[in-house]
């Protein structure tokens, strides 16, 4: 838009309508599936905005009853997160969702972070089996000022934790076959798929 002012000058306007921050596509990949078990739990961001600038943030927010640990023995920044990034947690309060909050002071040198990058933390799932509620948001500059990307609910890759199986035995057949009996003491459907986990 040209406009002309009092004076004879001409003031140019433009007006760009913003991209939806919708952008964010992320995994996350638990060390357990049980319901109220604690484990090292990875997110991995696939796609989202570039974060400009030397200083920024990652915010994650969890689903009701998931609790969350940033202790220096739980967080983990992996590449291509700096190594001075830190992690805070947050716990829910007042109708706020459990958060988990990633940031940094420095990119040592580089002008911008892109995605893929990935962080782990400690996390004791829900006791429920009802995990839906994941979101991720982007953010540029100190104290999360600046949005600039997050993700719709179908854009996190979860998951949904279940009830571990008590009833199990073990049985060693002989030097090299160990049977596994399981009671799962309630009706499976036809497409049941089942697991096994050997640590």
């Amino acid at each position: 838009i040209s406009i002309i002012v009092p004076g004879g000058r001409h003031v140019h306007r433009a007006a760009l309508r913003p991209k939806p921050l919708l952008g964010v596509r992320a995994t996350v990949l638990p060390g357990s599936f049980a319901c109220g078990s604690t484990s090292r739990t990875v997110i991995a961001v696939t796609a989202g905005s570039t974060i400009m600038g030397q200083r920024g943030a990652i915010e994650v927010k969890l689903p009701p009853g998931f609790v969350a640990s940033c202790s220096a023995d739980d967080f983990r920044p992996r590449p291509a997160l700096p190594s001075t990034a830190r992690c805070r947690s947050l716990t829910s309060s007042a109708g706020e969702a459990a958060r988990v909050v990633v940031y940094w002071r420095s990119l040592f040198g580089a002008s911008s972070l892109s995605p893929p990058y990935e962080f782990s933390f400690r996390l004791t799932n829900s006791n429920s089996s009802a995990a839906r509620g994941w979101s991720i948001t982007l953010f540029e500059g100190d104290n999360q000022e600046f949005a600039v990307d997050g993700s719709r609910v179908e854009g996190i890759q979860a998951y949904e934790p279940c009830r571990a199986m008590a009833a199990m035995s073990l049985r060693r057949e002989d030097s090299s076959i160990v049977s596994i009996v399981i009671h799962p003491g309630l009706d499976l459907p036809a497409a049941f798929d089942m697991i096994l986990r050997l640590e």
